[in-house]
């Protein structure tokens, strides 16, 4: 199978012009919008490889909910979708060489049996992402390693004995729900003390 590059790209640019509904000129800033560091976004993808680039086209087209959550504050959608792939990647041992011996008999792979598996889980890591930074209010915009470490723990304790993707898809609120609470929590603090006005 041959991955057309430029075809990703240019549903990425449909997919977010459609999500945000940008007019007036502002389809034109889609590649700053989604957050990447260059104006060739393709450059951005090399540490995630096609994958990320696969993933991040799939979640913006069949999720535009999550690119519309992140619209509201300032962490940026695609490095965090980058990160995410790469999280997912170590989280699942895909980089080793011995994945098999190692992690075949998790429960989780029966995940894969849906072939939407992994999309699932790339749309919980960028979710959690999301509430992390919000939740803890730092400057992280450039520095996802703290993000990305509770990131893969959550991730680990929602396919803890999970068999299917409805049973992940049930931790992943639960883990959500807590988070937005933290946040709320926090967002209460920082109003009695006066500071904090980012949008969650």
């Amino acid at each position: 199978m041959v991955i057309s590059y430029s075809k990703l790209v240019e549903r990425m640019e449909s997919a977010v012009v459609f999500a945000l509904d940008l007019r007036d000129g502002e389809e034109k800033k889609w590649v700053e919008i989604l957050g990447f560091q260059t104006s060739t976004p393709l450059s951005d993808f090399r540490s995630g490889n096609v994958l990320s680039l696969i993933l991040t086209v799939l979640l913006l087209e069949l999720h535009p909910s999550v690119i519309k959550e992140f619209a509201k504050t300032s962490l940026p959608y695609a490095l965090c979708s980058i990160h995410a792939t790469v999280a997912i990647g170590e989280v699942l041992g895909l980089k080793l060489e011995k994945v098999e011996v190692l992690v075949s008999q998790k429960s989780y792979w029966k995940l894969f049996s849906n072939p939407m598996a992994i999309l699932h889980l790339h749309k919980a890591a960028m979710m959690f992402a999301l509430r992390i930074y919000s939740s803890e209010k730092r400057s992280l915009l450039f520095d996802f390693e703290p993000i990305l470490a509770k990131v893969k723990l959550a991730i680990m304790d929602c396919l803890e004995g999970c068999d299917s993707v409805e049973t992940f898809e049930e931790r992943v609120h639960l883990q959500e729900a807590d988070l937005i609470k933290a946040t709320a929590l926090n967002m209460l603090k920082e109003s009695e003390r006066g500071g904090g006005d980012e949008v969650v």
